[in-house]
């Protein structure tokens, strides 16, 4: 085996190797939180009329619990850690190749002087196409989680979920309900985290303020990325 082509496995496996551990931490993070995102789901289709109306989110949660225990804030829990290993798999793993492609067509730099608007444009593409490839399991995860404990539940795992939205709501046209609009918010998102990220620690902290890279690089880069993308999510 060539040297070429052995960094070329070691540059795939390395791939590889961190989509997978991002989509494993996602799915994590997300059975973490599962509680708060059934309380939103449920905050937002709350009415009077189902005799449902919670004060805010801790009622809400103390609610659901009280009602229905622990396995009312774990609606969902299934689907949505699916969906993360799906979604955060290709949005995070694939985020460098992306860039790097689009960097080589653009202006063929090295990556450490990649220009924002490829980096942005990368977490843009990535983010969108990972929750398209994810939408069937964020319709299944919503549906659980709104489902009521005075409601049938609708389907009896996410498996016959699955199979039951095929067969009777259209095929692949059923399960991708709402693509469009997942897609576009997870683009929005991604391209805000990923790209605001990496345009601050290499364009800004490295580039311009020759910061040495580390924990400080690292942590600060973090910060300011999470201050951009929660501004942009209420602008």
């Amino acid at each position: 085996m060539s040297p070429t082509s052995s960094s070329s496995s070691l540059s795939q496996d390395n791939i590889f190797l961190k989509a997978l551990i991002a989509g494993n931490v996602c799915a994590f993070v997300s059975a973490l939180l599962n509680p708060f995102d059934v309380t939103k789901i449920r905050m937002q289709n709350q009415s009077k009329s189902k005799g449902i109306v919670y004060k805010g989110m801790i009622d809400g949660a103390m609610s659901i619990f009280k009602e229905e225990g622990w396995i009312g804030l774990c609606r969902g829990i299934t689907p949505s850690m699916l969906r993360e290993i799906s979604y955060s798999s290709i949005r995070l793993g694939a985020y460098e190749p992306v860039r790097s492609g689009i960097n080589n067509i653009v202006s063929n730099k090295d990556v450490s002087t990649t220009s924002p608007f490829v980096r942005f444009s990368a977490a843009l593409i990535t983010g969108g196409t990972g929750a398209a490839i994810a939408n069937p399991f964020d319709l299944i995860k919503t549906r659980f989680q709104a489902c009521l404990p005075s409601e049938p539940r609708p389907y009896r795992n996410t498996i016959a979920a699955l199979i039951a939205i095929y067969q009777v709501e259209g095929g692949i046209s059923g399960l991708y309900k709402g693509w469009i609009l997942t897609s576009t918010r997870s683009a929005i998102l991604t391209s805000s985290q990923l790209g605001a990220y990496d345009s601050i620690k290499h364009n800004l902290l490295l580039q311009s303020l020759k910061m040495e890279e580390g924990l400080q690089v690292h942590l600060i880069s973090s910060l300011l990325a999470g201050l951009c993308t929660t501004t942009g999510k209420y602008l």
